[in-house]
C-alpha cells in the first residue's frame, strides 16, 4: 500500500512540473492514460508478463501523472478564465490580504457579490489621503489591470501562477468601504508586522540585517549589501526557509531526542511558520521539516526522502505551479543534497579524526556536520543559480561554511531577544545590544568575501551551463563508479572545465562587434552596451544593470549615461553608482530637474567618479566604439530625452527616446543617422508615439522593444505597422532580458 501511495506520488511531481514547462494540452494528458493503460493490460496478455508486477507499478505511475496533468489544467484555467474578465479598466471592491509595501504595491483579492474570486491580484495602490490600511481592508477603487506576462523563467505567467498572482496593475481614486483588523484568519499577518517594528526597536542600524535574517524582510538592504551578499554566494542565508528551520529544531533537539522532545520540535516549526506570517519559503520548509520530524517519532528515521516526497506531493496538490516557484527548487534541491550526499561529505571531513579520541574530537564532530550541510546544500544549488541567476560561485561554499556558525548564533541570539522583548522590550534589548556585534561581524564578512577577485563569475554564456553541466555529469560518475580520492578528481575536472568556458567566452566577445544587453525593466530603455573592451550604460536601472552585468562578467561601466536623473527611489542608477558600479558618468541638460542633477553629482563626487554635464549634441569615442548623443528640439524633460545611437564599423544600434513625434522627425531630418540595424524603443508610455519615418530607418532589421507590461504595451497600430515593414520585433515583456550581438556581420540573438 505504502509503495502504491508514493507511485502516484511520484507520478504527481513530473506532471506538475510539465505544466509549468509546457502548457500541455487535453489530449496529451488522455493519450498518456491510454498508453498506461495499454501497458498494463498486456501483463493479461502476455503470459512472460503473467505474475509480475511491471505493469501495475506503471498504471499508477499513470494515474498520479494524468489525474495531476488534468487537475493542473483545470486549476490553471478556470482561475485565468476569472481573471480575464478583470483586464483592463473597471470598478471594483476589493479585499487586502497583507499589508502594503512600502512602495503601495499589494496583494489583494478582487470581491464579486461580496466573495472573494479564486485568484490573487497585485495592485499598485494611488491615493492623495489614504486610510491605514491593513489585513482585511475592503476598499472600492478604479483599477488598470492585465495578466502578467513576463519573468524569464519557463513559461510567461510561472511565477505568479506559483504566487496564486493572476492579475497585477493599479488601483486610484480609492474609497475606503469597511477597514480591517485582527481575525483569526489573519492574526499571523500582524503577528509578522509587529515582529518587524520590534526588530528595528532593538537593533537600529543593524536592524536590516535582523529583519533579512529572522523574518526574510530585505526592504532595507542597501545597493552595496545587496550586490556583496550576491557575490559572496550566501543571499540565501536572508531568505527565511528551511536553513532558519533546521537551527531552531536543532536547538530544541540539543535538550533531548526522545519523542517528547520530536513533538516539542515539531511545535516549534509550527510557532516559527506562523511567527514570520507562513511565508511560501518557510511553509514549504516547514512541511518538510514536520515530515521529516514525524518519521522519526513513528521510527521511520531512513525514509527521509519519502517524507520530502510526500511534502512536495501535499504543496504541489495545493498548487500545482508550485513547482514553478524557484524557491521551492532551491529549497528541495538543498534538502536533496543534504539527504543524498551530506554523510558522505561529512565521513571525507572527519575521516582524518576518526581514530582520534578527547572531548575535542566531539568538536570537530558537529563542525563536520555544519560543513557537510552547508557544503552538500550549496552543492545542489549551484545548477540553479547558474540556469536562473546565470551566475556561478566559486567562493561560496567557502563562504558559507565561514558564516554558517556565526549565522546560526546570530539568528537563535535575534528570535531569542524578540521572545523576550514581546514580554517586556527592555528585557530583550539588552540581549538585542549583544547580538549587534554578531550582526556586524557577519556584514564585515560578507563585504570580505564579495571583494575576492573572481569570487564569482557570470554563466550566462552557454559556455560556461555547459561547463557546470559537465562538472556535474563527471562527478555523479566518479560517485557512482570510482570513489577513490573523489574531491581531488572532482575539483581538477571543475577547474578544466570553467577555466576552458572562460577562455571560449573571452575568444567569442574578442569575435564580437558589438552586443547590447536589454534586461527587462518597468521603466523603458535600459541598455548595456559593449565594444572594443568597454562597457557602456544607458539609462540603466541600478539592481536589474547589476544583475545583467554579473552574470557577463563585467565588473564596472565604464561610461553611464542618463537621460533622467530620478535618484534615491530604490530603483534608480544611484544603486549602481552607490555598489562602485561606474567608472565614469555623463548627465544631458535634460538629466531630470536641478536638485536631482546635484544629487547625483554629490553623490558621484563621494564615489569619486567623474561627471560630464553636456548641453548639446555630443559625440563620444571609446576605443572604436562610436556614441553619438542628440538633443530633442523641444524642452521635454523627462526619462528618454535624449536620442543615442552606438555604432562599431558597420554594426549600429539606434535609441530615438521618449521625445515626440515632431521631434523625431526633426532629428532625422536634419541629421545623417546613417545605417541602423537594431531599434530600441521603449514599450512604456513612448512606444505608442514614434514617428513612423523612425521605423524606417534604412537596414533596419530588429525593433526591441523593452520595458515591461505594467506600463502601457505598444498600440496595435504600432505592431501592425513592424509587421508591414517586415521587421523582426522582440519584445522583453514577452522574452525576459535580451541580448543582441553582431558579429562577422551577422546579428544573433537570444
Amino acid at each position: 500500500m505504502r509503495k502504491a501511495f508514493f507511485l502516484v506520488i511520484a507520478g504527481v511531481i513530473p506532471a506538475a512540473a510539465i505544466c509549468v514547462l509546457w502548457d500541455a494540452p487535453i489530449w496529451f494528458w488522455v493519450g498518456v492514460s491510454a498508453c498506461a493503460v495499454g501497458v498494463w493490460a498486456v501483463r493479461f496478455v502476455l503470459s512472460r508478463l503473467r505474475g509480475k508486477t511491471a505493469g501495475f507499478l506503471v498504471l499508477l505511475f499513470a494515474l498520479g501523472f494524468c489525474a495531476m496533468g488534468l487537475y493542473s489544467e483545470s486549476y490553471i484555467s478556470s482561475r485565468e478564465e476569472l481573471a480575464r474578465d478583470y483586464v483592463g479598466q473597471r470598478r471594483v471592491n476589493f479585499v487586502l490580504c497583507d499589508f502594503p509595501e512600502e512602495n503601495g504595491r499589494a496583494t489583494v483579492r478582487i470581491l464579486k457579490d461580496g466573495k472573494p474570486l479564486g485568484f490573487r491580484a497585485r495592485f499598485t495602490i494611488y491615493g492623495d489621503e489614504l486610510p491605514p490600511l491593513e489585513p482585511g481592508t475592503v476598499l472600492n477603487a478604479e483599477i488598470t489591470a492585465s495578466i502578467p506576462e513576463n519573468t524569464g523563467q519557463f513559461n510567461s505567467r510561472t511565477y505568479f501562477r506559483a504566487e496564486r498572482v493572476y492579475l497585477t496593475g493599479y488601483a486610484d481614486e480609492v474609497v475606503l468601504l469597511t477597514p480591517g483588523g485582527q481575525r483569526w484568519n489573519n492574526i499571523h499577518k500582524y503577528l509578522r508586522h509587529g515582529a518587524l517594528g520590534l526588530c528595528s526597536e532593538l537593533y537600529g542600524e543593524n536592524a536590516h540585517i535582523m529583519r533579512a535574517l529572522l523574518l526574510g524582510d530585505k526592504s532595507g538592504f542597501t545597493p552595496e549589501f545587496s550586490a556583496a551578499a550576491s557575490s559572496a554566494g550566501v543571499s540565501h542565508i536572508f531568505a527565511v526557509s528551511g536553513m532558519h528551520l533546521s537551527f531552531c529544531v536543532s536547538a530544541v533537539l540539543l535538550l533531548g531526542k526522545r519523542r517528547f522532545h520530536l513533538v516539542l520540535a515539531m511545535a516549534v516549526v509550527v510557532v516559527f511558520m506562523a511567527f514570520t506570517g507562513f511565508e511560501p519559503s518557510v511553509v514549504r520548509a516547514g512541511i518538510m521539516s514536520l515530515s521529516a520530524l514525524l518519521t522519526r517519532i513513528l521510527g521511520r528515521d531512513g525514509d527521509s526522502l519519502g517524507a520530502m516526497t510526500l511534502a512536495l506531493g501535499i504543496m504541489v496538490a495545493i498548487n500545482p505551479c508550485a513547482m514553478g516557484d524557484v524557491g521551492l527548487q532551491f529549497s528541495f534541491c538543498a534538502v536533496l543534497g543534504i539527504l543524498v550526499t551530506g554523510e558522505t561529505i561529512k565521513r571525507l571531513f572527519f575521516a582524518p579524526f576518526i581514530k582520534l579520541k578527547g572531548w575535542w574530537v566531539k568538536i570537530l564532530r558537529a563542525v563536520a556536520e555544519t560543513v557537510s550541510v552547508s557544503v552538500a546544500a550549496t552543492l545542489f544549488t549551484i545548477p540553479l543559480t547558474v540556469l536562473y541567476f546565470e551566475k556561478l560561485s566559486l567562493i561560496a561554499i567557502i563562504s558559507n561554511i565561514a558564516v554558517n556558525w556565526l549565522v546560526s548564533a546570530v539568528f537563535l541570539l535575534g528570535l531569542a531577544s524578540l521572545l523576550l522583548a514581546a514580554v517586556w522590550v527592555p528585557l530583550g534589548a539588552w540581549l538585542g545590544w549583544l547580538n549587534s556585534f554578531g550582526a556586524m561581524a557577519l556584514e564585515k564578512m560578507i563585504f570580505a568575501f564579495s571583494r575576492v577577485p573572481f569570487g564569482v563569475l557570470g554563466a550566462a554564456s552557454l559556455w560556461m551551463k555547459l561547463a557546470v553541466g559537465l562538472t556535474y555529469g563527471f562527478g555523479a560518475a566518479v560517485f557512482g563508479f570510482d570513489r577513490r580520492r573523489p574531491v581531488i578528481k572532482i575539483a581538477a575536472i571543475a577547474l578544466c572545465a570553467v577555466a576552458a568556458a572562460f577562455g571560449a567566452e573571452l575568444y567569442g566577445l574578442s569575435k564580437t562587434d558589438l552586443r547590447i544587453v536589454a534586461p527587462d525593466i518597468a521603466r523603458g530603455e535600459c541598455l548595456i552596451v559593449s565594444a572594443d573592451g568597454y562597457h557602456v550604460g544607458y539609462d540603466c536601472d541600478g539592481t536589474e544593470a547589476i544583475s545583467a552585468m554579473e552574470s557577463r562578467n563585467i565588473r564596472k561601466l565604464d561610461l553611464l549615461i542618463l537621460s533622467e536623473a530620478v535618484p534615491f527611489d530604490g530603483t534608480f542608477a544611484d544603486e549602481l553608482l552607490s555598489a562602485g558600479r561606474v567608472e565614469s558618468l555623463v548627465l544631458t541638460e535634460y538629466s531630470g530637474t536641478r536638485e536631482n542633477r546635484d544629487a547625483f553629482l554629490a553623490l558621484a563626487e563621494k564615489k569619486n567618479v567623474p561627471v560630464t554635464l553636456i548641453r548639446g549634441d555630443t559625440e563620444i569615442s571609446l576605443g572604436r566604439l562610436y556614441i553619438h548623443l542628440a538633443m530633442p528640439m523641444s524642452g521635454y524633460d523627462g526619462r528618454g530625452a535624449t536620442s543615442a545611437r552606438f555604432s562599431v564599423g558597420g554594426a549600429s544600434v539606434y535609441v530615438p527616446g521618449a521625445v515626440s513625434r515632431e521631434s523625431q522627425e526633426v532629428l532625422l531630418s536634419t541629421r545623417d543617422e546613417g545605417l541602423c540595424q537594431v531599434l530600441v524603443v521603449s514599450g512604456g508610455a513612448s512606444a505608442n508615439r514614434y514617428s513612423p519615418e523612425t521605423l524606417k530607418l534604412p537596414g533596419c532589421a530588429f525593433v526591441l522593444v523593452t520595458g515591461n507590461r505594467t506600463a502601457t504595451a505598444p498600440t496595435e497600430e504600432f505592431t501592425e505597422l513592424t509587421k508591414q515593414l517586415g521587421l523582426n520585433v522582440l519584445f522583453t515583456a514577452d522574452r525576459g532580458g535580451t541580448e543582441i550581438v553582431f558579429k562577422n556581420g551577422k546579428i544573433l540573438y537570444r
